[in-house]
């Protein structure tokens, strides 16, 4: 099983077609490898805020069904809307129960594919033949993903992971951050550029007297490669620092929107955006707000806050490496939820759910490890958690 895991995490990474391969895969390990999962008591809160967070999606969705708006809104994209919705939240539930051991051969996977999809990815950038559908418009790295936006931020929980390996001064570890660090700048993705800074900037302050001089030797490397690939990119890269023709088009919307969602905060139906405002919001808490109410977008950031507060409360109480990643790239994703609609983000529930699995082992530089604590031996990877 542990190597059905990894798998299932390195298929996170091909996103290219729908239903996915990790769609398909998930179903048959969860039913396969029940063995894996284990939900404890602590999971019940995390359960009732999600079980909420659906059940207030259905006014909206029966309003919509019965065509009480115009534009009415096809009764097919409300229901399929509604039930990804559904689906992922589930993924993030059954996440919850993943076993310790289990969630390190996933997060392994995990690296793997964005390992995979960077490397390809900067070969199709320096012109490989084959690989050009690797690249979005001809010029911005997509990997196998169907949206640049999503597959730079899809490589911020890998690069933090990789920062942290740093601390071992490991040359390999320090290479393949810099080949994610090209990935990500070469995706041109604005939203992906501020959600590593923010996770970047949150995970150096969870321990800033250990990791503030490696953080600033790598701000410096990040700054550095950013300024070559401006000379080397010319006008494609640094077009995309400024204000965007299409921004104006997305604020007016988002203004739009919510001044619906003040006239009718009930919402307007799952996926219904396109159809009212003729624009995708790019903003999740807009598309929550207006599309299924204030109630839904509530209980969804209750969810969100209590898993990264779960999530904190293991990496500095306990020591957690992967939980710390966890929390950090949380924050680096809801920075970017302003900006890009992330409500469909399989690996941001993925993420929510892990927060919530077992305990872990401390980090070398931890406490517990001092006093020799029962986590000091457990034999597991420094900072990943613990078997058993």
């Amino acid at each position: 099983m542990p190597f059905v895991f990894f798998i299932l995490g390195l298929s996170l990474s091909v996103v290219r077609w729908e239903p996915a391969f990790f769609d398909v895969a998930l179903p048959l390990v969860a039913l396969l490898g029940y063995r894996c999962f284990a939900w404890r008591f602590r999971h019940a809160l995390a359960f009732l805020l999600v079980g909420l967070f659906i059940f207030s999606h259905l006014p909206s969705l029966l309003i919509a069904l019965w065509g009480v708006h115009d534009p009415v809104v096809p009764w097919g994209r409300a229901v399929f809307y509604a039930l990804v919705t559904f689906y992922l939240a589930l993924v993030s539930l059954l996440f919850m129960g993943i076993k310790q051991n289990f969630s390190i051969h996933f997060f392994g996977g995990y690296l793997g594919g964005a390992l995979l999809s960077s490397l390809f990815g900067v070969f199709a950038f320096l012109g490989m033949p084959g690989l050009e559908s690797l690249l979005w418009g001809g010029s911005r790295l997509v990997g196998l993903f169907k949206d640049p936006n999503v597959f730079g931020a899809f490589l911020v929980p890998a690069l933090l992971f990789l920062l942290a390996q740093s601390f071992r001064r490991k040359p390999l570890w320090l290479l393949t951050f810099l080949l994610f660090m090209a990935a990500l700048l070469l995706s041109l993705s604005r939203g992906a550029w501020v959600n590593f800074l923010v996770a970047l900037v949150v995970w150096t302050f969870l321990r800033p007297k250990a990791r503030w001089p490696l953080i600033l030797l790598m701000f410096s490397l990040f700054i550095a490669t950013f300024l070559y690939a401006t000379l080397l990119l010319g006008d494609t890269f640094s077009s995309r620092l400024g204000f965007q023709p299409y921004d104006r088009d997305r604020f007016s919307k988002q203004a739009e929107a919510l001044v619906a969602f003040w006239e009718d905060p009930i919402g307007k139906g799952p996926g219904s955006a396109e159809y009212f405002l003729e624009y995708a919001t790019h903003n999740s808490y807009v598309r929550l707000a207006f599309e299924t109410g204030w109630v839904s977008l509530c209980f969804w950031l209750a969810f969100v806050g209590l898993s990264m507060a779960y999530a904190l409360r293991c990496g500095l109480k306990q020591g957690s490496l992967l939980h710390e990643i966890i929390f950090a790239s949380l924050a680096g994703i809801l920075a970017e939820s302003f900006v890009i609609d992330t409500l469909h983000w399989r690996h941001m529930w993925i993420m929510l759910g892990l927060a919530w699995s077992g305990y872990a082992c401390a980090l070398s530089d931890h406490p517990s490890r001092a006093r020799g604590g029962p986590d000091a031996s457990s034999g597991a990877p420094e900072g990943l958690p613990g078997q058993g």
